[in-house]
């Protein structure tokens, strides 16, 4: 895939030759997956306070 010379890009889906697939797209995607694993570390940043306080309050329950 050649970004200065568009004529010369590999099509997406052979025999579709309209379908490419543009180099901004590969950014994006990759911003994608880091915002991604950054909302599944504050879930189990958050998952992990819950069960911290789960237990706090279980402990008080049953002294």
């Amino acid at each position: 895939m050649s970004v200065e010379l568009p004529d010369q890009r590999e099509p997406v889906i052979e025999g579709r030759p309209d379908l490419f697939l543009n180099i901004i797209w590969f950014d994006g995607f990759q911003e994608l997956v880091r915002q991604h694993n950054k909302l599944q570390a504050t879930v189990a940043s958050q998952q992990d306070q819950i069960n911290d306080l789960i237990s706090r309050v279980e402990a008080l329950e049953n002294p």
